[in-house]
């Protein structure tokens, strides 16, 4: 049964990824309107120590009570241990995680938003996501080349432009379809 309190965002595109989170944490920001109620947790870990680190963050934010009453609004941004590099597989980040699952599912009147890129999608932790939270697999929505024509086409209008026929094509293959590059360089283009 999927928690209300509980979102997880991931994908293999950190631009998506880091979009679609936003999109959320600013959806739920109206239910914690003081800033304080509110804290973003850098996810990026290069050490086991790290992840026990930002997950005991986390679990601390989330079970202290905001300075004007009520829970509190906590993103683990950009979480880089949900995969199979050195610091994702090793035991030590396993158990962290694992740990973890009893007070996520008491977070009570907080909630919890972890952005996750890259991502190894069988990690048990993940799993356990699907089961648990509101699981969004961005990558799983839409094709690359679609979620790159969507975001640039999307960036132009904001500016004011209109791509030519082909043009979104050759901007893709120029810069090898990557999204956030793609709208950087659609922005310089309009100014």
């Amino acid at each position: 049964m999927a928690s209300a309190s509980l979102y997880a965002i991931l994908g293999d595109d950190d631009y998506l990824v880091r979009e679609k989170a936003l999109e959320i944490f600013e959806g739920l920001a109206p239910e914690f309107p003081d800033d304080l109620s509110r804290e973003i947790i850098d996810g990026r870990a290069d050490r086991v120590e790290d992840v026990e680190r930002i997950l005991a963050d986390a679990k601390s934010a989330c079970q202290t009570l905001s300075l004007f009453g009520g829970g509190k609004l906590v993103w683990i941004n950009e979480a880089n241990f949900l995969n199979q590099s050195k610091t994702g597989a090793a035991q030590g980040s396993k158990d962290a995680l694992e740990s973890t699952k009893q007070w996520l599912g008491e977070l009570g009147d907080s909630k919890l938003l972890l952005s996750a890129c890259p991502v190894h999608r069988n990690h048990p932790f993940i799993k356990w996501l699907q089961q648990n939270s509101n699981y969004e697999d961005v990558a799983k929505q839409e094709k690359e080349e679609a979620s790159f024509r969507r975001l640039v086409e999307s960036a132009a209008h904001e500016c004011g432009i209109r791509f030519a026929p082909g043009a979104v094509e050759f901007l893709s293959q120029k810069i090898g379809g990557h999204s956030r590059l793609g709208v950087e360089e659609t922005r310089k283009l309009a100014a």
